[in-house]
């Protein structure tokens, strides 16, 4: 009997082993990753003295529309900015076409690291900066 444990030990350990290798999130292509955006997320970060919070909906044509609004002891100012988005080698690039926003709305083009995703987190780092920024997805 206790051969018999032994033998089916290794049997367990290969099982166990592939079942955990299928858990394991293998890096996504950027048409995955593409479907994965699509859709309407959340953010808010600090800016200088005050907040940006900020809507970004991510539409499946390639365009995007961003509103928002900045929040600091003056008070509050609503921004708005539309454009192109893309995935390519797994960063995320928004052309901006139109802005009425503050700081870095009025470069060209904004390029963003996508470390992960998830059904409701999108987590990136500034392709200038390198600074995470993360966002949320608004409910479906």
């Amino acid at each position: 009997m206790p051969t018999s444990r032994i033998n089916g030990f290794p049997k367990f350990t290969a099982a166990l082993l592939l079942c955990l290798a299928g858990c394991v999130t293998q890096p996504a292509n950027d048409t995955t990753l593409e479907s994965r955006l699509l859709g309407k997320w959340s953010a808010s970060r600090y800016i200088g003295s005050g907040t940006r919070e900020q809507s970004i909906d991510l539409r499946p044509d390639g365009t995007f529309v961003i509103a928002g609004v900045l929040r600091n002891v003056q008070g509050a100012s609503s921004f708005h900015a539309s454009g192109s988005w893309l995935v390519r080698d797994g960063y995320l690039t928004f052309k901006i076409a139109q802005s009425d926003g503050p700081g870095d709305f009025t470069q060209i083009e904004r390029r963003a690291r996508i470390v992960s995703i998830s059904d409701w987190e999108l987590v990136t780092t500034d392709g200038d900066t390198g600074r995470e920024q993360r966002a949320w997805r608004y409910p479906k």
